[in-house]
């Protein structure tokens, strides 16, 4: 089994860098892509994802999307905590989804997350502000 890179960087924009490139790359393969959908439920088959239940959030109708292969890039799970910058959107609702269907969960230490924002804005300290507190 060969090595390979567990992490990337790219100044304080790695996050929508992979997003790019990932979109870019399935657009240029010809992947379906499901826009302003929220998956509900992994569905499985003989263990293995078979495909997802999904909620359009444009029309709201609820729809079965059966693949071969099931990607999920639902960001973080920031807004578990009470103070956060991160965006609203970041329920950590993929992370769930993944674990009530029985998956294993990888590469968790990943998951970026910053608890340490002002508590009446939830906006974020900077580094010298926590150095400081």
């Amino acid at each position: 089994m060969g090595t390979y890179n567990r992490s990337c960087y790219s100044a304080d924009r790695t996050g929508h860098a992979l997003l790019t490139t990932l979109y870019q790359r399935s657009v240029g393969e010809k992947v379906k892509v499901y826009e302003e959908h929220l998956v509900i439920r992994l569905v499985l088959e003989c263990g293995r994802a078979a495909g997802v239940v999904a909620v359009d959030l444009i029309s709201g109708t609820v729809a079965g999307i059966g693949a071969k292969a099931v990607i999920f890039a639902g960001g973080g799970f920031g807004r578990a905590f009470n103070h956060t910058s991160n965006a609203h959107i970041n329920t950590g609702l993929a992370t769930a989804v993944a674990y009530w269907a029985g998956m294993p969960l990888k590469g968790m230490e990943f998951v970026q997350f910053h608890p340490t924002s002002l508590p009446s804005t939830s906006i974020l300290k900077t580094e010298a502000g926590r150095v400081e507190s």
